[in-house]
């Protein structure tokens, strides 16, 4: 059997590269106009291959939503899951629709 030619895939060059102390000196993340363009390219390619070279971003996350916990006791939150199957609803949902109209009568 002859080898007539070999086809490096980026994964194995990039591990070479790194093991061997090569730099990259071109980029392989092509240039974007339009972020469409950005979003069809990852869809077909991995991000973690392109990783070094994206920029680094900041940004502000404000959470709108507060979720609480509390305890229930175990007899109650069965009877509770019980109404909500019944009412063909979340437990969840049902708490809440329940505290909401308990505190409106309040």
């Amino acid at each position: 059997m002859r080898i007539q030619e070999i086809i490096w895939l980026d994964a194995v060059v990039d591990k070479l590269a790194f093991k061997h102390g090569v730099s990259m000196s071109e980029s392989k993340l092509p240039k974007f106009q339009k972020v469409a363009e950005l979003v069809t390219f990852f869809d077909d390619h991995d991000m973690g291959v392109f990783w070094d070279e994206l920029p680094e971003k900041h940004f502000k996350v404000e959470l709108k939503k507060r979720r609480f916990l509390i305890a229930v006791n175990g007899n109650l939150m069965n009877r509770l899951s019980t109404a909500a199957k019944a009412k063909h609803t979340s437990t969840n949902r049902l708490v809440n629709v329940w505290l909401k109209e308990k505190l409106a009568a309040a």
